[in-house]
């Protein structure tokens, strides 16, 4: 049967949706990889990052992204299947300028789940099937009266898979990161490639 999609104007407030080596920061010095796999949308241009070593989280992250106190923020990202991994990536959004809030989510690329762990933030969280890509979403509300979010994603997040850890982990196939601000829910993929992106609502 034929159905309308109908969304709301909405903003991916992620600089660089398909590249993260532009327009990310990296701690501690993951490996990244640009373009080692065909993405969701048939390009090539899903990256790889990859923690070589323990003793520190290596991640590629965006700061400094302006949020008003207590808001409610929509997080997703595309995760390539595997078959095997080993130990698991993750994601983490982590809330500044009050009470620093924190909400980190283990994903398991094999069988796509996702673990909330070491979080003093809830949510809810979803995974959707994109053939060869899960689709994670998460969705939190800051509770410190912070100002200011930083979107990250981990090589390695837990050894586990459900507390966090760090360690010599598989190469983790991303692409397509997204947050909107003030959004209770995630919607449909915005990409970007520099800027911030406002899809207009769908009538």
């Amino acid at each position: 049967q034929p159905h309308l999609l109908l969304e709301p104007q909405r903003t991916n407030v992620i600089l660089q949706s398909q590249d993260i080596t532009t327009n990310w920061s990296q701690g501690s010095s993951p490996t990244l990889t640009s373009n080692i796999a065909v993405a969701p949308d048939g390009t090539m241009t899903a990256d790889g990052i990859k923690s070589d070593a323990s003793g520190v989280y290596r991640t590629v992250r965006q700061l400094g992204i302006s949020v008003s106190s207590n808001s409610t923020v929509a997080n997703s990202y595309f995760v390539k299947k595997e078959t095997t991994e080993i130990g698991y990536g993750g994601f983490g959004l982590v809330f500044t300028g009050g009470s620093i809030k924190v909400y980190y989510g283990i994903v398991d690329a094999v069988n796509g789940t996702v673990t909330i762990s070491d979080s003093n933030l809830t949510g809810t969280t979803k995974v959707e099937d994109y053939g060869n890509y899960w689709r994670i979403c998460a969705t939190t509300t800051d509770t410190g009266s912070n100002t200011s979010l930083g979107v990250y994603y981990y090589g390695t997040l837990s050894l586990n898979g459900t507390s966090l850890s760090t360690g010599v982990g598989s190469v983790r196939t991303i692409w397509g990161m997204q947050t909107e601000l003030n959004s209770s829910y995630t919607t449909s993929y915005i990409p970007t490639a520099g800027t911030t992106i406002t899809r207009a609502a769908e009538t």
